[in-house]
Parts: C-alpha cells; sequence; structure tokens
C-alpha cells in the first residue's frame, strides 16, 4: 500500500535532499511554511540519522518560522558530533597506520570515509563507530593487533572458537579501554546476507585512492561502494533516510561504469538488491542520472513498488498514524521477496535457521570442538527469542 507522510516527514526529505538545485530550495522553503511541529522535525532528523545534513541546509537559507531554541539546539549538536567525527577520523588513520606497520591490509567503509567520499566534509553523517573491510586469512591476526594494541574483543573466544566463529559469522567488534570506541572488522562484505560469501580478495585490485584530511587512503571503487550500501540497506530493511541518502549522493555525484555494476550485481547474485536501492531513492529524492537500460529493468519488475511503499512505510512507522504498519526485521517475508532467485530464498530461510549468529556464541560459548551444537541448538534459541521478543 501506498503511505501518505505528513509535513515534517517531507520537510526532512527536502532538507537532506544530497545535491539541491534552486528548485528544490524553493520546494524546502515552501514546505517549511506547512510545518506545525518543529520538535517533531527534530525528532524525524535525529531517528533517521540526519541531523548534520539538516542542520546544514537550515544554516544556508533563512526560514524565519523555525524557533530560536530549535536552532541553537540544532547548532550544539552539530557541533558535538562535528567534533567526535573530527576525533573519530583520527583515530581511524591510527588504526589504518598500526595495520599497515603489521602488514595487515584494512578497507575502510562507512563512517568518516564515506561522509568524505560522498560530501567531502566528514560532518555531514552521523556514526558511532569504525568499519573496515579485512581480508579473510587475516582475520587472526588482525584480533591480535587490536588486542595488543588495548582494545578488548566484544567476545571472548580460544583461537579454536575464532576458527569456528569465522565460518558462520562477518564481523567482530573491539572496544577500547573506556568503552566508547567501538572498531568493527568485517571480513565478509554483504553480512552473510547474499547467496555467496563476498571475501574482499574477491575484489581484486578494484579500489581507489582517496585524500582523507590530507593523508591518502585505500577505499572501495564507487562501483563496489554502491553494491556494498545497496546490499547493507537492504539486509538492515533501509530503516533510515540516511541510508538512502548515501546511494542517492554516491550515484548524484560519481560518473559511475553502471556496465561493471550491473556485471558484479549478477555475479553477486544482488540484481533486484540494487534496483530495490535506486529505486528507493528515485521514490524519496526523484529523478536519477542512470542508464535508461537500468530504469526500463525498475520499471519492468512489478513488485518493486510495493517492497519500496513496505520500506517507506517502515522507515516512518513511529512518526505515521497507520496501525496496518509493520517494522521490517530479518523474519520479515520482505528479504525472500527481494531475491533474485528462488534458490536464493531457500538458502536464506536455512542459513537464518541453522545458522549460528553472535548471539549463539553468546547464549553457549561452548569449546570449539563443541561447536557443531550451536546448528542444534540455533532452531530452538530462535524459536525461544521470538517468543520473548528478543534479539536473535
Amino acid at each position: 500500500m501506498k503511505h501518505t507522510l505528513n509535513a515534517e516527514i517531507e520537510f526532512v526529505l527536502s532538507c537532506t535532499y544530497p545535491y539541491p538545485d534552486e528548485e528544490q530550495k524553493k520546494k524546502t522553503a515552501y514546505l517549511s511554511k506547512t510545518i506545525d511541529d518543529w520538535n517533531l522535525v527534530y525528532r524525524i532528523a535525529e531517528k533517521q540519522k540526519v541531523i548534520p545534513l539538516l542542520c546544514k541546509r537550515l544554516s544556508e537559507d533563512s526560514f524565519t518560522n523555525i524557533s530560536r531554541e530549535l536552532i541553537e539546539k540544532l547548532k550544539n549538536i552539530r557541533f558535538i558530533l562535528t567534533a567526535r567525527n573530527i576525533l573519530l577520523s583520527d583515530t581511524l588513520l591510527k588504526i589504518i597506520d598500526l595495520f599497515s606497520k603489521n602488514g595487515v591490509e584494512i578497507i575502510p567503509v562507512k563512517g568518516p570515509v564515506l561522509a568524505q567520499q560522498l560530501y567531502e566534509d566528514i560532518s555531514l553523517r552521523s556514526f558511532s563507530d569504525l568499519d573496515v573491510f579485512i581480508n579473510n586469512e587475516d582475520v587472526v591476526r588482525a584480533c591480535k593487533i587490536l588486542s595488543d594494541a588495548g582494545f578488548i574483543a566484544e567476545l571472548t573466544l580460544t583461537p579454536g572458537q575464532l576458527n569456528q566463529y569465522l565460518k558462520t559469522e562477518d564481523n567482530l567488534s573491539f572496544f577500547n579501554k573506556a568503552g566508547n570506541l567501538n572498531i568493527e572488522l568485517h571480513w565478509e562484505m554483504s553480512g552473510c546476507y547474499l547467496p555467496d560469501p563476498i571475501w574482499l580478495n574477491d575484489l581484486g585490485n578494484q579500489m581507489e585512492v582517496i585524500n582523507f584530511t590530507g593523508t591518502s587512503i585505500t577505499v572501495l571503487s564507487p562501483e563496489y561502494q554502491l553494491l556494498y550500501l545497496s546490499v547493507h540497506g537492504t539486509k538492515h530493511g533501509w530503516d533510515c533516510i540516511e541510508q538512502v541518502c548515501s546511494v542517492t549522493a554516491l550515484i548524484q555525484k560519481t560518473p559511475l561504469n553502471w556496465k561493471k555494476i550491473e556485471v558484479e550485481a549478477k555475479k553477486w547474485r544482488c540484481q533486484r538488491l540494487l534496483y530495490l536501492a535506486i529505486g528507493l531513492c528515485q521514490k524519496l529524492f526523484g529523478s536519477l542520472p542512470i542508464p535508461d537500460s537500468i530504469s526500463e529493468k525498475i520499471i519492468k519488475d512489478k513488485s518493486l513498488p510495493n517492497l519500496i511503499d513496505q520500506i517507506i512505510g517502515s522507515m516512518f512507522s513511529e512518526f505515521m498514524d497507520d496501525p496496518s504498519v509493520e517494522k521490517i526485521n530479518r523474519f520479515s517475508f520482505f528479504h525472500l521477496k527481494i531475491r533474485d532467485q528462488f534458490i536464493d530464498q531457500i538458502q536464506y530461510v536455512i542459513r537464518l535457521i541453522f545458522s549460528p549468529t553472535k548471539q549463539d556464541w553468546y547464549d553457549y560459548p561452548v569449546p570449539a570442538y563443541f561447536s557443531f551444537v550451536h546448528y542444534l541448538l540455533r532452531p530452538y534459541r530462535l524459536f525461544h527469542s521470538k517468543m520473548r521478543r528478543k534479539n536473535a
């Protein structure tokens, strides 16, 4: 079903349009005059992780009907976010240097690096941790490097347990001793969401070097960045506007090799996830510079409009007076409907029911030689968690 968005949601969307032209700015100014509840605007922007983009837009023009109290509140929050982003950016460079000195390559993703790639301004994204990709054969060494540097793993695993954990999980977090910094190591790019694992090694030399706060670092190429963001957003049910802004900004700002993107999407078996991401961006932010061939495929997929409407309803469910709206979670049929092939649906269900997750290791930290019991306990724990509405 199609959802009617209130004026406050429409205004936040208009303010977070990545690269607005004069027509878009006029639309934002017009929408500002329809707002009844500016506190709701703030709550929406906070929930959707777009406070920095909202602040930037409001600072560029004079919106006379906004309360001074709200303006000051947004300024203070943006100052705090900017200071934290600068601190995390400096920390990221130190982490990259630490791994480089130990002969381990890491590729930073999301966080301040994505802000730099999309907006050339690290203050324009909200994030709370640092995500890096590593080659799967370097995971054990990477864990030791961080441990030796004083970071504490979220799970205490023996070498044998870690080897078993790597078979079914895609990431492991490390915290500093103060507990206010999280470094998340990723070794499988899809988050175990696609039918086959996507290793960093699979990308070959398809990287690019960017200037990040005065230092040259290696990051994903724009084409792989688009695929990664499409998969990541779909896995999480596109739960905030910021995810859509990032894809929109990437497509608007960057000349992309669309032929390569389609070839890789077919190889990854995530073509419909890609088309969904583009269609969602177009639904919320208007037309995008994409090839006609891709536009035609999006139009031909008759189920995409319903999936996009489902995402929008889920994204704004907290702010919509519509009891029929349901939040997308990892058990939603949404994740089956978006698959490229029927066999991909079957694989997803099997993995969801039987493949051990981080939570299984939290609940049952069994010895490595006994780790096979996770596959037996997983369905039971899943059922028990669902009944108690806990994280699975």
